[in-house]
C-alpha cells in the first residue's frame, strides 16, 4: 500500500519535486545510451582505420579549438543555472541559462564554419583516406545536428526565463537539457581528443 500523502492546508499548493520522476528521465536515458553508443562505434572505427595507416592524417582546421572550449564553459554555465534554480536563486539561475544558451550558439556557430573548413580542405584528407574523411565529416556533422536541437530547447526555456526565472521545484525543467548538454560536450570532447589529438603528431 502507498503512504499516506500529508494533507495540504486550503490554497497550499502542492510542491514540485526537484528531481523528473522515473517515466520522464526515460526517453532521456535511452536517447543519451543510443547516442554514446553511435559516436563510440564511430570513434573505435575510426581508431580502427587511423592505426593502419602508413602516415597521420591532416589537423582539424583550429576553430575546432574555440568551438571546444565554447561547449565546456556552456556545460559549467547551466549546470550553475540549476544549482542555483535549486537554492531558490532565481536571479542567478537566468543569467547563467542566458550564459549557456549564448555559449551553445557560438559553439553551433564555430561548429558550422568548422564543417565548411573541413570540407574544403577535402583534398588533403582524402588523399590520405578518404573513408577517414568520412567519418570526421560524419561525426562532425551528426554532433552539429544534435547541438542545433539542443540549442532550440534552450532558447524556448531562455525565452520563458525572461518572463518567469526558473526557482525552487522549477529547477526540474532546467534538468533535461542541462543533462543532454553534458552529453553533448562528452561526446564532442572524446570526438576532439581522438581526431584532433592523433593528429597532432
Amino acid at each position: 500500500m502507498n503512504a499516506a500523502q500529508p494533507s495540504l492546508s486550503p490554497g497550499q499548493e502542492k510542491p514540485i519535486p526537484l528531481a523528473l520522476p522515473a517515466p520522464e528521465r526515460t526517453p532521456l536515458r535511452l536517447g543519451v545510451a543510443v547516442g554514446s553508443l553511435v559516436f563510440a562505434g564511430l570513434l573505435i572505427a575510426y581508431l580502427v582505420l587511423y592505426l593502419r595507416l602508413p602516415v597521420s592524417m591532416p589537423r582539424l582546421p583550429w576553430i575546432y579549438w574555440l568551438s571546444t572550449a565554447a561547449i565546456l564553459v556552456s556545460g559549467i554555465a547551466l549546470h550553475r543555472s540549476v544549482s542555483a534554480a535549486r537554492r531558490s536563486d532565481g536571479e542567478r539561475a537566468h543569467r547563467a541559462l542566458l550564459i549557456g544558451t549564448g555559449l551553445i550558439y557560438l559553439f553551433v556557430g564555430l561548429q558550422g564554419a568548422g564543417v565548411i573548413m573541413l570540407s574544403q580542405m577535402h583534398l588533403a584528407f582524402r588523399a590520405v583516406s578518404p573513408t577517414l574523411f568520412g567519418l570526421t565529416l560524419v561525426m562532425a556533422g551528426l554532433h552539429l545536428l544534435l547541438a542545433i536541437g539542443a540549442l532550440a530547447a534552450l532558447s524556448e526555456l531562455s525565452l520563458r526565463s525572461e518572463r518567469h526565472h526558473y526557482e525552487g521545484g522549477e529547477a526540474r525543467q532546467l534538468e533535461p537539457i542541462n543533462s543532454f548538454c553534458r552529453a553533448l560536450a562528452i561526446w564532442w570532447l572524446a570526438i576532439f581528443v581522438v581526431v584532433m589529438g592523433f593528429n597532432l603528431f
